[in-house]
């Protein structure tokens, strides 16, 4: 598949805060400490954007435990923007998720992986979830 038919992630942010905003939902970006995409909502609440064309989230954590600390801790909700199809330009879908909801969906998930007994050096620092 060629790479142009992939949205930049400049497009997928903008999109995402689009969305955000007509839901009455103002997202302002604010500093971190981390980089990353961290923005506030009118009453506080902290808020991450993550984008990615193949539909999935990826973190990275500070242990490979299953309850290791994601790198989105310290926000109340997580903002996903991702193409309805994988890697293809049409529809964006754009959720906005309680970061309890990601990080139970994480911990769950790579309790699942290490269970398979995955042939691996240990050291499993970056998880995804797929969507799809």
């Amino acid at each position: 598949m060629k790479e142009a038919s992939r949205f930049s992630t400049e497009a997928l942010r903008s999109i995402g805060l689009a969305a955000m905003e007509r839901s009455g939902r103002v997202l302002t970006r604010v500093a971190s400490e981390r980089g990353g995409q961290l923005y506030v909502m009118p009453d506080g609440r902290r808020v991450r954007l993550r984008t990615n064309n193949d539909r999935r989230v990826i973190v990275t954590t500070d242990d490979t435990r299953s309850d290791a600390k994601l790198d989105l801790d310290g926000c109340d909700f997580v903002v996903l923007v991702v193409p309805r199809q994988r890697r293809q330009r049409g529809p964006i879908e754009v959720y906005l998720v309680p970061f309890s909801e990601i990080q139970a969906a994480f911990a769950t998930a790579h309790a699942a992986w290490l269970g398979s007994l995955p042939k691996t050096g240990g050291q499993n620092h970056t998880w995804q979830l797929f969507f799809d």
